[in-house]
C-alpha cells in the first residue's frame, strides 16, 4: 500500500504540480481515515 502510494507520489511530481497536491491530499485524507477507522476498532472492542 505505502509503495503504491509513493509511485503515485513520484508519478505526481513528474506529470503535474495539480496531480501533486491532489495526491498530498489524498494521502492526507486516507490517513485521516485510517486513524479513526483504527480509534473506532479500540473504543468497540475495549
Amino acid at each position: 500500500m505505502i509503495v503504491i502510494l509513493l509511485g503515485l507520489m513520484t508519478q505526481g511530481i513528474r506529470v503535474t504540480d495539480v496531480k501533486v497536491e491532489f495526491t498530498a491530499y489524498l494521502g492526507i485524507l486516507l490517513t485521516q481515515i485510517g486513524t479513526q477507522f483504527i480509534k473506532n476498532i479500540f473504543e468497540e472492542s475495549v
